[in-house]
């Protein structure tokens, strides 16, 4: 039989490491060619000898490529290689009959009298124990902390640490013990002291730096990472090594978000690493074959990507149309309301400045000004429209409608504090404590308080609101539409009785036109991962958001001065 080259398999001393890899030798130049076709990963100038990492997927591909391009190998190589096919489609076997919808979950769930998961639960808890880490992005209001509890309620599963939002310790604690009867303890503390004998442990990810050692030599049976998204910068933050380092040694590990992509599709990779090291390979493979050259993390195909996360069982997304559990849509309304322009006016000077050295200054200074010109814009164009924000947001409250008024900057959240006083209006943003967050909701749900200013970036996985609140305005916008998607799901989720209407109120000067802009390429990004076979719209913009915004806004003065 004709070959076309060597197949040999490496792992261990060869690589610091110790990554295992299937490497490609002697490979006839037409035949490049087509591995290269194959395994996009591999870059296009690249020449032989070629490595593939030793995971399963990679294996069976390998193993079809082989049996179209023989390639030389010892018998011990061959013998692995179709191992690890054989495994891939066992797996993947396995994996499908627990996906289909007359899946009967096996072994016993410890739960509370009287409760009980919903099969799709139930199927992402089969999932997980098979697949050892998965990240599970069903569609907000789907009861995730359930699948998280459930996941704990096993034995070779405790205890288990989660890593949650301050803001949300005390629900989880609550939920653990009133669902699956299991016992919590909220680590207080940075410093590590002796931990009681307890079935969960809850703690966040400012402070989970400090427990790493800990956990790292007694790592728990299950990491729950609530809100993963947090965790979408990777190693380049300490809560990424700390996570990672956890993960390394925990038996499961289960992500547990919404929207595990706020910006761009990338960000996926960073995530999905640290959960699990070497499942989409090395990053520069990763990037070469996903991402688009020049693109900052913009993903060239994030339906493909999406699609590819679920067929590797990396990623589970259950949405409420296909469990049956579908709310009335939202009710999205995008409002221009009048502003007033003596805040824009009064940084026109210093913004022009600063606009001018993110294009054109040095690397330092472009990052130092951009930062500055972002900062100082989105707060002028916020206070430039924010006593109309505060009227609009009056008239659903006069009208006995309570209101979830979203802000970012304190100078806003001031105008808006003394235009509604006599609304006692409550504050539940990045100042509060967990518990002055508490009482702003005792006030807001007991109904002392017709408004709750939340700053667009605070409640994630706050789970009460929908009880009293349908109605939310955006009186200043984030540049992540996800973040969007998550506040209006504090309101629109299992528990709401009326119909949910999301108010944007925007301006016509400032940051506000080119944010819009700018949200409709990261919202494609976000869609087409999370939900890779809905349809698509196709949209453009230039991810270098606040460059966008520096030449917007000196195109703008330039044709305010030739008028």
């Amino acid at each position: 039989m004709r070959t076309y080259g060597d197949l040999v398999f490496w792992w261990g001393n060869i690589h610091q490491d110790g990554e295992r890899w299937w490497i490609i030798r002697e490979l006839e130049p037409q035949v490049c060619i087509r591995l290269k076709h194959v395994f996009q990963g591999i870059a296009k100038g690249r020449t032989a000898p070629f490595r593939l990492p030793d995971t399963l997927a990679a294996a069976a591909d390998l193993a079809w490529f082989v049996s179209r391009y023989p390639l030389r190998m010892s018998e011990g190589d061959r013998a692995r290689l179709e191992q690890r096919q054989q495994r891939f489609w066992a797996d993947q076997e396995e994996m499908a009959q627990i996906l289909s919808p007359d899946y009967q979950p096996q072994g016993e769930w410890r739960l509370r009298p009287g409760e009980a998961l919903r099969p799709y639960q139930a199927r992402t808890v089969a999932l997980l124990r098979k697949n050892r880490a998965l990240l599970c992005a069903d569609e907000l209001g789907l009861g995730k902390t359930y699948t998280g509890l459930a996941a704990a309620a096993h034995p070779d599963a405790l205890p288990a640490l989660v890593v949650a939002e301050p803001h949300l310790q005390n629900q989880w604690a609550r939920r653990a013990m009133a669902f699956a009867g299991l016992n919590s303890h909220i680590i207080r503390k940075s410093k590590p002291y002796p931990l009681p004998p307890k079935d969960l442990f809850i703690i966040t990810y400012h402070k989970l730096a400090g427990w790493v050692d800990v956990f790292a030599a007694k790592p728990p049976g299950l990491l729950i990472l609530e809100e993963a998204q947090s965790l979408r910068k990777g190693d380049t933050t300490n809560k990424g090594l700390a996570a990672r380092a956890v993960a390394a040694g925990g038996r499961y590990v289960l992500g547990l978000t919404a929207t595990p992509i706020y910006n761009y599709g990338v960000e996926i990779y960073n995530l999905l690493d640290i959960m699990r090291p070497g499942c989409l390979g090395r990053r520069e493979d990763f990037e070469r074959e996903w991402v688009g050259n020049g693109r900052k993390g913009l993903v060239r195909d994030p339906r493909a990507l999406g699609a590819f996360l679920r067929e590797a069982h990396l990623m589970l997304r259950h949405t409420r149309k296909e469990v049956g559990r579908q709310l009335p849509p939202v009710n999205v309304i995008l409002e221009t309301v009048d502003h007033d322009s003596r805040p824009l006016r009064d940084v026109e000077a210093l913004a022009e400045r600063l606009a001018a050295a993110t294009l054109r200054g040095s690397f330092t200074e472009r990052g130092e000004a951009s930062r500055q010109f972002d900062m100082l814009l989105r707060q002028a164009t916020g206070l430039a429209k924010a006593p109309h924000v505060a009227q609009y947001a009056r008239l659903f409250a006069e009208s006995g409608e309570p209101v979830l008024l979203a802000g970012w900057h304190r100078a806003v959240y001031e105008v808006w504090l003394k235009a509604l006083a006599d609304l006692n209006p409550v504050l539940y943003t990045g100042s509060e404590s967990p518990a002055q967050k508490e009482a702003s909701v005792r006030e807001f749900m007991g109904g002392r308080s017709q408004v709750m200013i939340m700053s667009l970036r605070s409640g994630i996985g706050l789970d009460v609101l929908q009880g009293r609140c349908s109605t939310v305005v955006f009186g200043e916008l984030d540049w992540s539409p996800k973040v969007h998607e998550q506040l209006i799901g504090r309101v629109h989720r299992d528990g709401q009785r009326n119909p949910v209407m999301a108010v944007y109120l925007t301006s016509e000067e400032g940051s506000d036109p080119t944010m819009i802009e700018v949200l409709g390429v990261k919202a494609h990004q976000a869609q087409g991962v999370t939900d890779p076979l809905l349809a698509a719209q196709p949209v453009h913009s230039d991810p270098a958001r606040v460059k966008a915004l520096a030449r917007d806004y000196l195109a703008r003065r330039g044709q305010r001065r030739a008028a």
